[in-house]
């Protein structure tokens, strides 16, 4: 049972750091792309 429960934070983490990693990449696209935007109008 203790095994199963640090499996499930062990994955909670996993996909919080995912999480993370995904916002940093939504991020750094939306920085490209806002000076695109400005550049064409």
């Amino acid at each position: 049972m203790k095994a199963q429960g640090f499996g499930l934070v062990a994955v909670t983490y996993a996909l919080l750091d995912l999480g993370k990693d995904l916002y940093r990449v939504h991020e750094a696209i939306s920085g490209l792309e806002d000076p695109i935007r400005f550049s064409r109008s």
